[in-house]
């Protein structure tokens, strides 16, 4: 099976609670959305969500409200039992929106970068709110524990949202591409082209952003690992204003190719 957390309606811009499951077998889709009473997330936007091999569980963390509430909770979920609210009384990342997220599998943690945080003050035309500023810290959290740990490591990717991190199950490491840098409230947003490796065993960044054809600067963008042949596949995204709907396929975090076009 997989999942998705869906986190907009169409109309209206509207934040929505709706989980759901699609079965590659069928073609079908399964609304998973608990009905009342139970303990569930509120209808939220921009929340991060991976899935945890080792306990077989989903693992959701933070998003936002249509008006800007920020969320900093983390929740599980699985078919038996539902959604359970992991969120403890330490001091874990601040509440955000649009962070890259992925599971470790070689340690069994869920990895958090970046991320904004939406304001008020910062709401488009439309009604919905968009992030004011962006976030550039990096955490650890033990499903095992429900602790969270910050790490500081000598070097990191700018401070942004939107960009995308995915799991290289070959090396044992995580990749970041892109997303939107903007470090403070009230400027104008840099879309990034960079990549960038998280190796856990290490605790470490490394800056992997070579010379030569790479995907235009992007935010917003999908990405993810194929296994079968050790590559990083890369589609869509914004540019700024504009979508880019183009393919473009990595060999490993070395992403090479034609670059999709702006």
């Amino acid at each position: 099976m997989a999942a998705c957390f869906l986190t907009y309606t169409v109309n209206n811009y509207q934040a929505s609670p709706e989980l759901w499951e699609w079965d590659p077998a069928t073609g079908l889709w399964t609304n998973r959305r608990p009905t009342p009473p139970g303990d569930k997330p509120y209808r939220r936007a921009g929340a991060g969500m991976v899935f945890d091999s080792v306990r077989n569980k989903l693992v959701i963390f933070g998003g936002r409200t249509t008006n800007a509430t920020n969320y900093a909770e983390i929740w599980d979920w699985d078919l038996a039992s539902g959604f359970s609210d992991r969120t403890g009384s330490d001091l874990g990342p601040a509440a955000r929106s649009q962070h890259g997220m992925v599971f470790e599998k070689s340690t069994g943690n869920v990895l958090v970068f970046g991320g904004g945080v939406a304001q008020i003050s910062s709401l488009e035309p439309t009604g919905r709110a968009d992030v004011s500023v962006a976030f550039g810290d990096t955490w650890e959290w033990n499903p095992s524990t429900g602790k969270w740990t910050e790490l500081q490591p000598k070097s990191a990717p700018s401070a942004r949202y939107d960009s995308t991190l995915v799991w290289d199950s070959k090396r044992n490491v995580a990749v970041l591409f892109g997303g939107m840098e903007r470090a403070q409230a009230g400027t104008n947003g840099v879309p990034k082209q960079d990549t960038w490796e998280w190796d856990p065993a290490t605790a470490s960044w490394t800056n992997w952003t070579r010379p030569g054809p790479k995907p235009s600067v992007r935010y917003g963008h999908a990405m993810a690992y194929d296994p079968g042949r050790g590559v990083i596949v890369l589609a869509g995204g914004w540019t700024s204003t504009l979508a880019t709907a183009s393919l473009t396929f990595g060999n490993g975090i070395r992403l090479r190719g034609r670059g999709p076009s702006a």
